[in-house]
């Protein structure tokens, strides 16, 4: 039985029994959709990394490849939303790393420092990789903040480098009474500042404002 190639639940030819052509083919299908495929299954499994990374040109044994594509705008919009509901970990880390530096418990308190950076972390990436999947406008998106002001939010990416390099300035000088106001004051007010500005451009994407610079 030659294999069969489907996007979601359509048929795609391909013209020969190869993976690294279907795969191609699905992927090449997709993007003229202007969809992004997010899982490949190979007889109802997912497909391995190996075979992702480095596919045959023969059909590996597969009789049904089957790639799931989604709206990569509305798969960003999920994306910022759910890193804004990370944050409040963010805030939880900080707020605990201020008390114990602040209770002279240093060595917890670098450990609280540390998740978080990691939530930190976490949050960047995924808006930096939706500005891939969008465009780098995004980082230009002007959205409201209430009381009829709005905010870019390359203001707010700024903010965040700003305060992490505060952070990172009293860790080395060893500060820790300045290191704990820079957990629980500095970082705290940015963590507001991206929870607005995720949320809203999350909003701004579902409802089809978000497509340029200007526009939130």
């Amino acid at each position: 039985m030659s294999m069969r190639l489907f996007l979601d639940n359509d048929s795609i030819f391909t013209p020969r029994e190869s993976l690294a052509l279907a795969l191609k083919t699905g992927v090449e299908e997709a993007e003229r959709r202007g969809r992004i495929i997010i899982e490949v299954h190979g007889d109802g499994r997912p497909l391995s990394d190996e075979l992702l990374s480095e596919p045959p040109d023969n059909a590996s044994g597969i009789q049904e490849l089957r790639l799931i594509s989604a709206d990569p705008k509305l798969l960003v919009a999920e994306t910022l939303m759910q890193a804004a509901d990370s944050l409040r970990l963010a805030r939880q880390h900080q707020s605990a790393a201020s008390d114990k530096f602040l209770a002279g418990d240093v060595d917890s308190a670098l450990d609280e420092v540390k998740n978080a950076f990691g939530v930190w972390q976490a949050v960047r990436d995924a808006f930096e990789k939706s500005a891939q999947v969008i465009g780098p406008h995004l980082f230009e998106v002007r959205f409201d903040v209430g009381n009829g002001e709005t905010r870019v939010a390359r203001e707010d990416v700024d903010a965040l480098t700003s305060a992490l390099r505060e952070v990172r300035d009293a860790m080395e000088a060893q500060d820790w009474s300045a290191l704990a106001d820079a957990m629980e004051y500095g970082l705290s007010g940015v963590v507001d500042r991206w929870e607005v500005m995720l949320t809203a451009i999350s909003r701004a994407i579902r409802e089809g404002r978000a497509g340029g610079p200007t526009r939130a």
